[in-house]
């Protein structure tokens, strides 16, 4: 079962950097995180450690091609998964 997020996306239009940022995951946790664009395609998806603080900064890649728009984004980490949607900018 998905939970609303528990982590932030940020998102800088015409700058073409898209950022999501965990707060609360376990100190050194692997956190996977994936995105989904406006048409469904699966268009970024990693696997990080958080640091000792169990935070993160993911910085999905300006030059992965994707549909502009809103997308879906999820965070798994803690044996949860954890979605927000965020507008992607080019």
């Amino acid at each position: 079962m998905m939970k609303e997020a528990d982590f932030t996306l940020y998102s800088f239009p015409g700058k073409g950097t898209n950022y999501v940022s965990v707060d609360d995951a376990l100190p050194n946790a692997p956190v996977k995180v994936v995105a989904y664009d406006v048409s469904g395609k699966l268009i970024f998806i990693k696997e990080v450690n958080a640091n000792p603080y169990g935070q993160l900064v993911v910085n999905i890649d300006p030059m992965i091609s994707f549909i502009p728009g809103t997308a879906f984004v999820a965070a798994l980490y803690n044996n949860q998964a954890y979605y927000e949607t965020m507008t992607l900018n080019k």
